[in-house]
């Protein structure tokens, strides 16, 4: 489809947004010759970054001869966002700015139902984070759960070995706490804000991720060519249902397949040892980590988990050498989570970049 003015206009913004915050600082003159962009063009969106405190005059850069080229500066903690995880028992909240980086984090143990949580817990916390912040600079809330979420509905559904006790209609939750914070609130699905976190603070672009998460749950955030994969019913990366018994019958009230093999009960009951423990869990990952990779052609791997973190590097190991026999293509890149609180992070930046799309659309 053809872009219309409105269109081009934000398309324009967002190609020298993202090459200001790659850059971190750069010249106007810089900014139209990479973006093949007008001068008056470039003028125009430089003066619109500047007034949403996106960008920073810092000074001039000394030439031969002529007007001083003035340099621009990203400003990453003018794009805050926050990003919160509850699990039904737990609950973490960070302020987090646009290249992942943690400001300040919460953490507490609660139990109650999510509703509660969300009408009169996560506005106490939000506040905390944000009272020395400028006005404006926090774009948006992310409230990742263990659960199906449905991202452009706000709507939910729990599944396996999930704690959390809904109890009302999530879109009416999320309206009372984004009227309360004076900020858009968006829901989204745990593993699959990890998955972004770890996107973002391995500085990918445009490339391909799968994030394996194992614990007393188990799922996968799927990003294919830098952009998170969700699926129509919003079940993409549910490698708890992932089934190798042609007659087993999967029911969505109980824990999956998968789900049930690496559970973490399982793990304990499959050797008397650690070294066989490691080598169950390892047999049944590198089967979801070679099933997916083959299917979808995905070289970057990345494992997260309490699972994960229990069992060590010898699990890495014992998984390489079992993703050697199974895959066509066994060079896959598997590594560590970079950061335990990636969901935090991947939340944070998932609603920051939905605010910067309506930003940078029309700057209201």
């Amino acid at each position: 489809m053809p872009y219309v003015q409105g269109s081009m206009k934000e398309l324009n913004r967002r190609t020298v947004f993202r090459l200001v915050a790659e850059q971190q600082e750069i010249t106007r003159t810089e900014i139209a010759d990479r973006t093949k962009s007008s001068v008056p063009t470039v003028l125009k969106i430089t003066n619109f970054l500047q007034d949403e405190h996106i960008i920073s005059l810092v000074g001039s850069e000394r030439t031969a001869r002529g007007r001083h080229p003035q340099i621009f500066r990203f400003e990453p903690d003018s794009i805050l966002g926050v990003g919160i995880f509850y699990d039904g028992s737990h609950m973490s909240a960070a302020l987090v700015n646009y290249y992942g980086e943690e400001k300040k984090r919460i953490e507490e143990d609660d139990c109650e139902t999510f509703d509660y949580m969300m009408e009169k817990r996560f506005q106490r916390v939000i506040q905390e984070l944000v009272k020395d912040v400028p006005k404006g600079y926090v774009r948006g809330v992310g409230i990742c759960i263990s659960a199906a979420v449905d991202t452009e509905h706000s709507r939910i559904h729990t599944v396996g070995f999930s704690k959390l006790a809904v109890e009302r209609d999530t879109v009416e939750s999320v309206r009372i706490l984004s009227g309360q914070v004076g900020l858009p609130v968006y829901l989204f699905n745990d593993v699959n804000a990890a998955a972004v976190g770890e996107y973002v603070l391995r500085k990918m672009k445009n490339e391909d991720l799968v994030y394996v998460y194992i614990s007393n749950g188990i799922g996968a955030g799927i990003i294919l060519e830098g952009k998170l994969r969700t699926g129509q019913k919003f079940y993409s990366g549910e490698i708890a249902h992932m089934v190798f018994e042609p007659d087993y019958v999967t029911d969505r009230s109980k824990a999956g397949w998968m789900e049930r093999k690496l559970a973490p009960e399982c793990i304990r009951d499959s050797a008397d040892t650690r070294e066989g423990q490691i080598e169950y869990a390892a047999r049944y990952i590198s089967l979801v980590i070679a099933n997916i990779c083959s299917t979808l052609d995905i070289q970057n791997v990345v494992l997260g988990g309490e699972t994960v973190r229990k069992l060590g590097k010898e699990l890495f190991r014992r998984t390489e050498k079992y993703l050697n026999h199974l895959l066509l293509f066994p060079e896959i890149n598997l590594n560590r989570y970079i950061n335990e609180n990636s969901n935090l992070i991947g939340a944070a930046h998932l609603a920051t970049e939905r605010q910067l799309a309506n930003i940078l659309a029309d700057g209201d």
